[in-house]
């Protein structure tokens, strides 16, 4: 049953042609959840992460978080729907540079990309203090029907609110609690589509918000290549984190070469049918994946096969690119940016 009654007002109010939206601050940095029922609720909207892999909902990083829950109201082909949105700000004033590196979960060829900005920014001790993290981005659409709430069933509509929501949190971020009037700069690791699609709208020839790429801000002070660390968690949830495609072509050509048993791939990409339509070259829903990790995290000889969990990722290693890509947001543009999406028509 979802979650109607927060036992709190929201924070904040806004409408956007027919989007009736409202913001609701569920936790803030150093402090509990606001109400039982607003943590359970952005927790229902975090099982979206679940069709990756078994997903923890919580980590540590919430206690150093601020985490909105942002609803929109509207009618949709005659359907009275509810959309809802989440998204974290994690503070990097509590974290060491290291720390920051490990949860950017990001390699800079050469040396570490905090570090790197920090020599260029010329920052001092405060310079963590001046970034926060963007994580946990997620939603999901209901349908609403007389005195009941049903989560939809209907052909997946397309989500609506997700850029003016997701503005809607930056904004108040910024303007509302110390952490976010602190911040310089909020990093985070986002898929291209995610972006083009969802968290942005056209304005003239570009899109705002501005999402940066994090490589370009070290201009031509570095050399190396910004790339997701290949950690044990990255092979973990590949439908994430790699090209999906590339990672479905890779297999497909191992089961071909008789390196890897199509039995074997059965057990973790959802049985016999997905294996046909793998070796068919049919589009891959990105849920095949969700068992997919725990092939790739295989340690020694893979069963029925010729290659060991090792070689496997290395070939991926050397074939597979990355899914999402390190991005910025500067305050310095964010005014300006907010009030172009804002006057966009949903």
């Amino acid at each position: 049953m979802l979650i109607t009654n927060f036992g709190v007002s929201p924070c904040m109010k806004c409408r956007v042609n027919n989007l009736s939206l409202e913001v609701f601050l569920a936790k803030s940095f150093k402090e509990d959840w606001v109400t039982p029922s607003l943590r359970d609720a952005v927790l229902h909207e975090r099982e979206a992460y679940l069709r990756y892999g078994d997903v923890a909902l919580t980590d540590r990083h919430d206690d150093d978080s601020t985490v909105y829950l942002i609803c929109g109201k509207q009618t949709k082909n005659g359907v009275n729907i509810e959309e809802r949105f989440s998204v974290r700000f994690v503070s990097g004033q509590s974290m060491s540079i290291e720390e920051a590196n490990r949860f950017l979960m990001t390699n800079l060829a050469g040396g570490s990309f905090l570090e790197a900005m920090q020599k260029q920014l010329s920052g001092d001790g405060t310079f963590l203090g001046q970034l926060a993290f963007v994580s946990r981005i997620c939603g999901s659409v209901h349908s609403l029907g007389g005195t009941s709430v049903e989560t939809t069933t209907w052909a997946a509509p397309k989500m609506t609110l997700t850029a003016y929501a997701f503005a809607l949190a930056v904004d108040h971020f910024f303007e509302w609690t110390q952490e976010g009037a602190r911040t310089a700069y909020l990093f985070g690791i986002f898929r291209e589509e995610l972006i083009s699609r969802s968290l942005t709208v056209a304005h003239n020839d570009h899109r705002v918000p501005r999402f940066e790429n994090a490589r370009s801000m070290l201009g031509g002070n570095h050399e190396g290549e910004i790339t997701i660390e290949r950690t044990a968690d990255v092979y973990r949830y590949p439908g994430y984190f790699f090209q999906v495609d590339q990672l479905w072509d890779l297999l497909r050509q191992l089961v071909l070469a008789g390196k890897l048993s199509p039995l074997t791939l059965a057990r973790h990409i959802g049985g016999d049918d997905a294996v046909t339509e793998l070796m068919s070259q049919a589009p891959m829903n990105v849920e095949y994946a969700r068992n997919l990790g725990y092939l790739l995290a295989h340690e020694g000889m893979i069963d029925n096969s010729t290659i060991s969990g090792e070689e496997l990722r290395a070939m991926i290693n050397e074939h597979v690119g990355d899914g999402p890509q390190l991005c910025a947001l500067r305050r310095k543009n964010w005014d300006e940016d907010f009030l172009h999406l804002m006057s966009q028509k949903a």
